[in-house]
């Protein structure tokens, strides 16, 4: 196929997700952990709910030493308490923007998702922290495990100046 994607999001090591992520012109963005996936990322996300407290304490170096130098930045969600980027050196944090809380499924996928959409239209790390942040916010909004029933307009993407 002809199909070069301007990003790739894997959640899980589905087969075929290192092949796609291989091919991205853009970034890849990894839901980790993520046993059995061999591929390349950019980007880790996770939630401090799923690491244990030694990886947490320098998810970074964790990412890194399991995935390789590509890795740049680990992001580490802490729900209503915003997230963490972590890349070694620096940490930013972003703290979501209010929201009243009626369901959260799905909440850290549309994150990652947001985080994606910012970083694939060439924002810096902290700027799409904070986009990942609102999307995040306004998925725990809607009463639905997943945001099919999304008022049109909002998940507005990242503008790229073109």
């Amino acid at each position: 196929s002809d199909l070069t994607p301007e990003g790739v999001y894997v959640r899980t090591p589905y087969p075929g997700a290192a092949a796609w992520a291989a091919r991205s012109a853009g970034p890849v963005v990894l839901h980790w952990p993520a046993p059995g996936y061999d591929g390349p990322a950019d980007v880790v996300v996770c939630s401090a709910d799923d690491l244990p407290r030694d990886i947490l304490a320098a998810p970074f170096e964790a990412a890194r030493a399991a995935l390789g130098p590509r890795l740049t930045w680990v992001v580490v969600t802490y729900g209503a308490d915003g997230a963490r980027a972590h890349d070694g050196r620096n940490e930013l944090f972003a703290a979501p923007p209010p929201a009243r809380a009626l369901d959260s499924t799905g909440a850290g996928d549309v994150f990652a998702a947001g985080l994606l959409d910012a970083l694939r239209a060439g924002a810096a790390m902290e700027a799409a922290l904070a986009h990942a942040s609102a999307w995040g916010a306004a998925t725990v909004e809607l009463a639905s495990s997943a945001p099919v029933d999304a008022p049109a307009g909002l998940y507005r993407p990242y503008p790229t100046g073109d």
